[in-house]
């Protein structure tokens, strides 16, 4: 019944027709149009990327990869060494994310401990594998962060 109103008034075929009633009926809908064609534009251009992105990289091979994190593998009750060295052998891993926690590398102030980071590289040069090094207080199974125990974490800085 609308649609007859406008398009009496000599408006110019269905196109025009539509726009009249869903520009022009109120600043709401033109909002609400708004967000949902930037919406409809940002999903099709992202599914464009990710399109572009597969076809760019599918005659790659597939690289497997993996986080280690030794203070995890002990918490299990596993020797860390026995399963890191497992991971690598038995996986074949060619990628591995290494995580340092800053208690495990400075245990007391001033005393530094990378043994066991210094064994996990030689280990993944020995099988071949490439390291990703996780630094930093924040590193995986965040929100966690893992201050060495002297740290007073009591006082926050200002």
């Amino acid at each position: 019944m609308v649609a007859n109103k406008i398009r009496s008034k000599g408006s110019g075929g269905l196109f025009w027709t539509l726009w009249q009633r869903v520009w022009y009926r109120g600043l709401w809908r033109r909002i609400w149009y708004c967000i949902l064609a930037a919406v409809i534009l940002w999903t099709g251009l992202m599914y464009g990327v990710a399109e572009w992105y597969i076809h760019k990289h599918n005659s790659e091979p597939l690289v497997l990869g993996s986080s280690f994190v030794p203070d995890y593998a002990q918490s299990l009750g596993v020797d860390p060494q026995q399963t890191f060295t497992a991971m690598l052998s038995d996986l074949k891993l060619k990628q591995v994310r290494l995580v340092s926690y800053w208690s495990d590398i400075e245990p007391t102030p001033g005393r530094f401990d990378f043994s066991m980071l210094d064994w996990e590289f030689a280990q993944a040069d020995k099988y071949g594998t490439k390291i990703s090094l996780s630094i930093g207080l924040r590193q995986p199974r965040w929100p966690e962060c893992h201050p060495p125990g002297w740290v007073d974490t009591s006082k926050a800085e200002k």
